[in-house]
């Protein structure tokens, strides 16, 4: 993230702004951001500067790689980071009101229960977000009473 980004990031308190903020991101990244083999999991933070649906709501300061392989649920529950630096109270101040939000769009990021079985967010070949994508960000607006 550049110093704008990451300064912006820490602005985001509504929902609404912050829907509309991991929206723009996946519309702009275009693809998931997903840990090389041999995790090839979704990944806060990919190669080449790349982050998931949660992971780009997240400061550079603020990011820790002990976060990989957890929900965004899970980095919010205090017994699980006893051993390794945990959220930052103003990540959970920020982001902690919208985590059933986040977790959907987790969710809809990196593939899980979140759509029909054989559809995809992102389609084919870098050419955007699916259509079932589209219809899930759609109900996802609805879902969480955006607009």
């Amino acid at each position: 993230m550049t110093p704008e980004e990451n300064a912006h990031v820490k602005t985001l308190t509504g929902r609404k702004e912050i829907f509309e903020h991991v929206v723009a991101h996946l519309r702009k990244q275009n693809c998931k951001s997903v840990l090389p083999a041999p995790q090839s999991s979704c990944a806060y933070r990919g190669p080449g500067g790349l982050m998931c649906a949660v992971g780009c709501l997240i400061a550079d300061d603020e990011y820790n790689p002990v976060y990989e392989g957890n929900d965004v649920d899970q980095l919010f529950d205090p017994g699980l980071f006893i051993d390794a630096p945990g959220i930052s109270v103003s990540m959970l101040e920020r982001l902690g009101p919208h985590i059933d939000m986040l977790a959907h769009l987790q969710n809809l990021h990196d593939g899980f229960n979140a759509l029909p079985p054989y559809d995809r967010f992102f389609a084919v070949d870098g050419l955007g977000i699916s259509a079932a994508g589209e219809k899930a960000l759609k109900h996802a607006r609805s879902r969480f009473m955006i607009d």
